[in-house]
C-alpha cells in the first residue's frame, strides 16, 4: 500500500486528474447498476387458481409523469410510473380485457368540458421511505401546453393492478379485469371538482 502510495505521489498532476475522473466514473457506473430500475410487470407464480391480474406487480421506475416531476404530483414520492400494456408479459395477457380495448391504463378526452385536453391514468407509486402503492390521476393542459396535475387519488399497498374505462360522462376505476368493484369519478360542474359518485345501491 506505501509503495503504491510513493508511486501515485510520482505521477505527474495531468495523470491524477484522469485516474480521479475515472475513478469518479466507475462510482457512478457502480450507482447506477445498483439503482437501475427494471418497470417490467412480475406475475408471481402462485396461486395458480388466482387470474394473472390478482398476481401481477408493477414496478415505478419514472422520476416524471407526462413530463411532471412525481414529486410535484405527490411530495412523498420517490419514483411512481403509469402502468402500461408492453410492461405485461404478453402470455400472460391470454388476449383478454386490454387487448381488446375493454379497458385501458390511459384515457384522453375533456372530462370537466372547458375546452382542455385532459388525461387519466392509473400506475404505482414508491414513496422516500419505501412505501408503495397504486394511483389515479387527472392531467389537464396547461395555457404553455404541459400538463398539469388536477387530480389524484391513492391507493396505499401493494403495486397491484388497476385499469380504466368509460361509461359516459363517467371514468371507471377497475382493481380487477372481471369483476363487479369498481368505482365511479365524475366532473360535478357545480362544485367544480372531480368527485367519487356513490354506488348504486338499487336491487335487481
Amino acid at each position: 500500500m506505501r509503495a503504491f502510495r510513493n508511486n501515485l505521489s510520482k505521477t505527474p498532476r495531468i495523470k491524477k486528474s484522469l485516474i480521479r475522473i475515472v475513478l469518479l466514473l466507475l462510482a457512478a457506473t457502480w450507482v447506477s447498476a445498483v439503482y437501475a430500475c427494471d418497470p417490467q410487470a412480475q406475475i408471481a407464480e402462485r396461486p395458480l387458481h388466482d387470474a394473472w391480474w390478482l398476481r401481477i406487480r408493477f414496478m415505478p421506475c419514472d422520476s416524471e409523469i407526462y413530463g411532471i416531476p412525481v414529486q410535484k404530483i405527490d411530495p412523498s414520492w420517490r419514483r411512481a410510473g403509469v402502468m402500461q400494456l408492453k410492461h405485461i408479459p404478453i402470455p400472460e395477457l391470454h388476449q383478454q380485457g386490454l387487448a381488446f380495448g375493454k379497458l385501458h391504463f390511459e384515457l384522453n378526452s375533456d372530462f370537466n368540458r372547458d375546452g382542455r385536453p385532459d388525461r387519466a391514468a392509473v400506475g404505482v407509486y414508491e414513496t422516500k421511505d419505501g412505501k408503495t402503492g397504486r394511483f389515479m390521476l387527472i392531467v389537464t393542459r396547461a395555457d404553455s401546453g404541459a400538463w398539469s396535475p388536477v387530480f389524484l387519488e391513492l391507493v396505499p399497498g401493494k403495486p397491484e393492478f388497476l385499469a380504466l374505462s368509460r361509461n359516459r360522462s363517467k371514468i371507471v376505476v377497475w382493481s380487477c379485469m372481471d369483476c363487479d368493484g369498481t368505482s365511479e369519478l365524475e366532473w360535478n360542474a357545480r362544485t367544480k371538482k372531480y368527485a367519487w359518485l356513490k354506488p348504486d345501491k338499487t336491487e335487481d
